[in-house]
């Protein structure tokens, strides 16, 4: 059964203000109701246009992950693991789908048999990288469309998100630990800020990118006004958030994506212009204070207390024996790695590297690295990766959002891989 464009983005419209109905946060709704409420997001794609999947999962798991409340979406990810592979079995895959490369199918065998062997369970990590893998069966490999879908939502997810937090800010309240103030908020500042950014450097990069003429001038005029909103209230957030490695990553990859893009020099001045104005606008106001506040008192028993840790965990790594040297500790063996408690790396190349050892150090670096290397060989779509990967890197320097399995950072590198490794055909939606 088809159903008509228009009328399936209106129902998940409808389908997303549902979702942000629910503003408990200390009460989630019944499990019976959550498991119907994903059935509802999942099936109309199924049955009508599977491109949708991906980006309506993606986009829906993104807000009810990084909210400040409990949400429809289940929070369980072994939910999504099998309703996608009955996906799969009942609906089929979709043709010429996108087929994953091998080093990440290494990568995500070597992960859940290093969790399995020291630790006996599958960790969110696994997960995670199931569900990615398992999206893209519903993505098509050679369709222009499919790959525009997956950066709107990105875009609305950091839209969203950013107009929660701008309205709620008392649920994102700021308060004193001790060592100085900090924010206290439903999700990690860090990890929220990390998702912000997303949206904000994806709308830059599709709004100011020629490398496609057609396809920006046929980009419908609504579209592009989501894109600035998304831009100015993302900066906007991402100052208020204070999360200094999510801001220092949107900010290098937003002025990499000025200077290096083809798009014409009035759209690059305007865009620049309206971004001086918004970030004037904040300063004046006083937005600015907390982020000082915090850059003029950083304390080593603070966040850069990240020293510290990476310097406890890489000399304990080391002190092991030769097997945990080459195959690392796992996840669990991660975090109790140089201290009495489990305390995370906030680093995931020193996470990759202390939880799956050198062998897993390496297979990190190249996920990196592949697709860089391979679109500048093929040389398309070189910028959108490049500043992609680069944001990526920089969130992965500062905190974990891969080793930790923080949704939705590890869809997104899919989507790197996505755009690095498709062969576009169609045109745009």
């Amino acid at each position: 059964m088809k159903i008509n464009n228009k009328i399936l983005v209106l129902y998940y419209l409808v389908l997303l203000f549902v979702m942000l109905s629910w503003t408990n946060t200390t009460e989630a709704p019944n499990i019976i109701i959550r498991s119907g409420f994903l059935l509802a997001v999942v099936i109309p794609s199924l049955i009508s246009e599977k491109c949708f999947l991906a980006p309506v999962i993606i986009c829906f798991l993104s807000i009810s992950q990084n909210g400040f409340a409990h949400s429809y979406m289940p929070d369980t990810l072994i939910y999504y693991v099998i309703i996608l592979l009955l996906g799969i079995i009942v609906a089929k895959p979709v043709k010429n789908y996108f087929k994953v490369p091998s080093y990440l199918w290494i990568t995500f065998l070597y992960v859940i048999m290093i969790n399995l062997v020291t630790g006996f369970a599958i960790e969110r990590i696994s997960y995670t990288f199931i569900i990615a893998i398992l999206l893209l069966f519903f993505t098509s490999n050679q369709s222009k469309k499919d790959i525009n879908l997956w950066s709107f939502c990105f875009v609305l997810a950091s839209l969203v998100l950013s107009i929660l937090f701008i309205f709620n800010r008392d649920k994102f309240a700021m308060d004193y630990h001790g060592i100085g103030l900090e924010q206290t908020t439903w999700m990690d500042p860090n990890y929220f800020g990390v998702v912000i950014g997303m949206g904000g450097v994806i709308a830059l990069l599709d709004l100011v990118d020629r490398n496609d003429d057609v396809e920006n001038a046929t980009k419908p005029l609504y579209i592009k006004i989501v894109y600035i909103v998304t831009i100015v209230l993302s900066l906007f957030t991402l100052v208020l958030n204070a999360s200094r490695g999510a801001l220092l990553a949107t900010g290098m990859a937003l002025v990499l994506t000025i200077m290096s893009t083809k798009g014409n020099l009035y759209g690059k001045i305007v865009l620049t212009i309206t971004i001086i104005i918004s970030l004037v606008y904040i300063y004046r106001n006083s937005f600015f204070d907390f982020l000082m506040y915090r850059l003029e008192n950083e304390d080593v028993e603070g966040a850069n207390g990240r020293y510290i840790i990476w310097e406890r965990k890489i000399d304990s790594f080391f002190n092991g024996n030769f097997f945990s040297i080459i195959f690392g500790n796992g996840y669990q063996g991660g975090l109790s790695l140089g201290y009495t408690n489990k305390i995370g790396t906030h680093n995931d190349f020193v996470g990759f590297l202390v939880e799956y050892g050198i062998i897993g150090l390496f297979l990190f670096l190249q996920m990196i690295i592949k697709p860089v290397f391979h679109v500048i060989k093929n040389k398309e779509n070189v910028t959108k990766v490049l500043v992609l990967m680069l944001f990526l890197s920089i969130c992965c320097f500062t905190i974990e959002p891969i080793t930790g399995a923080y949704i939705p950072n590890l869809f997104f590198y899919f989507y790197i891989v996505l755009v690095a490794y498709s062969r576009k055909r169609e045109a745009s939606i």
